[in-house]
């Protein structure tokens, strides 16, 4: 009988994934093969314990050993960069000399799957050193500062521990003083590596494989690189995969949150059949979990206000498309045409169809709408009566989940309902295209930036593809009420995106045609349009702490827009000039924004009744200071950018604050 002693370190708010590693362990165990198996943990409960305590056979012993991490309290500080997501009680693993009598013990963390006995890497001669483990794949292409100081840096989720020599030489101690000083990058695998750095041995890959991370970083590595690095022959990464051992999802998307993880329907499995037998999870988390509940991969959002003659075209293109895990939730907006008669008819002939109906609230409303209904991985918003190309959606959801993207740019074509909506407007037939690739993942800052520097920053939705859980976790809707929201929302939606992807493919269809938002005719309602995202886009910009480039980007940006939303002001009838522009306090300080641009275009007096008369009121209030703070690079229109140019932007802010007594002059 082969004995086999392996440790893991979890909590009880790791039950699910600890369960599931075990359960691993054990199914895939040779009949000669006996597991001695160490749960390590602080605060088990005993409905907890027995969970594990009912996986013994005559052939897997299960021990909880209960530990303090109190020791450990203080001696990490959360960084939010760092890929940390372990917690204090992962510093246990300091201890498992003095916790495990054994001479040896095969650590492993709780978020991996075990695919065959582990007998023969337990067997694996330590001689002097103090451990085996796998040389962390993200070295060979993620170098940062401890990566070039150590020449076989390793992850420290499969260790195998010489537990004798940790105890002979006290490595608990030397493990906790090198953790003292200070290291927040990671838990406790850089401690280990600076600890332990040249007095460790090498294990092939296939015994700690972090498939995710390889995966979404192709691109920044070579086959070649890997096998150089390890010793290997491999031909692919699909062949490393096919002879791993040990799977390790390592990165900060854990199978049993996301259904985008790749191999996470093998973790479910496992899971699965684990928790059928054990019933270590609740009813409420296994149903989020359960492979067996069709997620789909992407939820497409369709806005429905009298396209009925549109209508079956566009939406046939979205059902036929070659990925058919798809839900397609369609929002009729108080439509007065068939339009619902034909949803309906869609939803009776087709499950994935999700029809809602609503009094007409406008685009905004009925996407957001949309967004609260999403169950998919992705979202797509989708207007009816454009099209896609087929195989749309599968190259956007399989780039986004290779690249774990938060927002997956893309381009799209024009095609013109007439000759005459050809002629009125030439421009759209080239204006979804971008001319630059920018190709790699992308901070949102950043891609901003150069595309608005190309002229190829384009706000339209339906050239945007989102992680579900990158809007929802940023609180990103649609601004409701108003027209032109796309401007505030692919603003607000780029910017916050940590990891963006441009596909410079066309794999959407621009309908031109009368009567839509792009082509109808410019009423008061534009004006508001462009006056609230105008506002808006301000207030997002200086609200947050963003780069000077990016400011600089978007200031450009907006005296454009604002040019604009003069222009459009001027085309109005003389009785929608006289309409009020705002409702709330923060609006009518922002109305001096375009005041006296309006002034050199229409009628002074006309402009006075309905937007500078109660600026008197406030006009030594801290909220008009901090007014005239917002509108103050626009005003720069009119006397130029002399010390913007001169002396940069942050001098000139600091100028400006000190002006308006916001901040003293030293």
């Amino acid at each position: 009988m082969n004995h086999v002693h392996i440790a893991l370190i979890t909590d009880g708010n790791y039950v699910i994934p600890t369960a599931t590693t075990v359960y691993s362990i054990i199914k895939n165990k040779k009949s000669d093969t006996f597991l001695h198996i160490y749960l390590v943990t602080a605060d088990f409960e005993e409905e907890q314990e027995k969970y594990f305590s009912d996986m013994q056979s005559d052939s897997t012993e299960v021990k909880i050993v209960r530990a303090s991490a109190q020791k450990y309290a203080g001696l990490h500080t959360s960084d939010p960069n760092a890929p940390c997501v372990a917690s204090v009680a992962a510093l246990l693993k300091f201890d498992l000399p003095n916790i495990i009598s054994e001479d040896k013990v095969l650590y492993v963390d709780g978020d991996l799957i075990v695919r065959e006995d582990l007998s023969e890497l337990y067997s694996t001669d330590l001689g002097d050193c103090y451990l085996a483990a796998v040389v962390d794949s993200g070295s060979i292409y993620y170098k940062h500062t401890l990566v070039k100081e150590i020449q076989d840096y390793f992850n420290s989720g499969v260790m195998l521990l010489n537990l004798k020599k940790m105890r002979d030489t006290n490595a608990t101690e030397m493990l906790i003083e090198e953790k003292k000083k200070g290291d927040s990058f990671l838990m406790d695998q850089n401690v280990f590596n600076v600890v332990f750095n040249k007095k460790i041995k090498l294990l092939p890959i296939r015994y700690n494989l972090l498939y995710v991370n390889l995966l979404r970083a192709q691109g920044k590595y070579t086959i070649d690189e890997i096998n150089q690095r390890y010793g290997t022959e491999y031909t692919s990464l699909e062949e490393i995969e096919n002879d791993a051992a040990i799977v390790h999802y390592s990165s900060k998307d854990k199978p049993w949150k996301s259904f985008n993880v790749p191999l996470g329907e093998e973790w479910r499995s496992y899971f699965k059949e684990a928790n059928d037998k054990y019933g270590f999870a609740s009813e409420e988390s296994a149903s989020k979990i359960n492979p067996d509940v069709a997620v789909p991969k992407v939820s497409v959002i369709v806005p429905v206000f009298n396209t009925g003659r549109y209508l079956k075209e566009s939406l046939d293109s979205v059902a036929n498309q070659s990925l058919s895990e798809i839900e397609i939730i369609c929002v009729n907006d108080g439509s007065t045409d068939n339009s619902l008669e034909i949803l309906n008819q869609f939803q009776e002939k087709d499950s994935r169809f999700k029809v809602f109906s609503q009094q007409n609230s406008g685009q905004s409303a009925a996407r957001n709408k949309g967004i609260s209904e999403a169950r998919g991985e992705y979202i797509y918003f989708f207007d009816s009566d454009d099209l896609l190309v087929p195989n749309a959606l599968k190259k956007l959801y399989e780039y986004s989940v290779v690249n774990a993207l938060d927002l997956l740019l893309f381009d799209g074509t024009s095609f013109y309902e007439s000759k005459q909506m050809e002629e009125s407007f030439p421009h759209y037939a080239t204006h979804y295209i971008r001319n630059k690739d920018y190709p790699g993942v992308r901070e949102g800052t950043k891609l901003y930036v150069d595309m608005v520097n190309n002229g190829d920053y384009k706000v339209s939705p339906c050239l945007q593809f989102f992680h579900t859980d990158y809007l929802n976790k940023n609180s990103l809707r649609y601004y409701e009420g108003i027209i032109y929201e796309d401007n505030l929302f692919a603003l607000q939606s780029l910017l916050s995106a940590k990891r963006v992807g441009y596909l410079k493919d066309k794999l959407f269809n621009r309908r031109v045609r009368n009567g839509s938002t792009i082509t109808a005719k410019m009423t008061f309602r534009n004006f508001r349009g462009y006056f609230t995202c105008l506002m808006s886009m301000y207030l997002f910009i200086l609200e947050n702490n963003f780069d000077d480039n990016v400011i600089a980007t978007a200031n450009r940006q907006f005296n454009f827009f604002m040019k604009t939303t003069v222009s459009c002001y001027s085309a109005l009838e003389p009785a929608d000039q006289r309409k009020p522009w705002y409702s709330t306090r923060k609006e009518r300080l922002f109305a001096d924004l375009l005041y006296e641009n309006l002034l050199m275009q229409c009628d002074k007096e006309t402009i006075k009744q309905v937007s500078y008369s109660e600026f008197n009121e406030i006009k030594n209030s801290k909220s008009y200071k901090i007014g005239r703070f917002i509108t103050w690079l626009p005003r720069k229109i009119r006397g130029g950018f002399r010390c913007l140019k001169e002396n940069g932007f942050k001098y000139t802010v600091k100028r400006v604050l000190v002006h308006l007594h916001m901040k003293k002059d030293n």
